[in-house]
């Protein structure tokens, strides 16, 4: 139990190195990606001054994948609007 929190965040960042060295990754998957390995980290990290590393590397995770994703849809519109203008 100790070791999953170390665990859950290596599986987020190599599965995000996975996708970033992927050339067709969209921006919205790189960014989910990014966001949920600094969110876990974050989340653990934070999470373990109460005790529950685990439930705050999960929750940082979907937190910031999700803002990852959004983020990196609206740089990809941005691109998008910047290249047809």
């Amino acid at each position: 139990s100790r070791f999953l929190p170390p665990l859950l965040a290596l599986a987020l960042i190599l599965s995000g190195t996975n996708l970033l060295g992927c050339a067709n990754a969209s921006k919205t998957g790189k960014g989910a990606a990014i966001g949920a390995g600094a969110g876990a980290v974050i989340g653990g990290i934070i999470g373990k001054t109460q005790d529950k590393t685990a439930k705050g590397a999960i929750i940082g995770a979907a937190i910031g994948g999700t803002a990852g994703a959004i983020i990196g849809a609206l740089v990809h519109r941005s691109i998008d609007d910047n290249a047809a203008a």
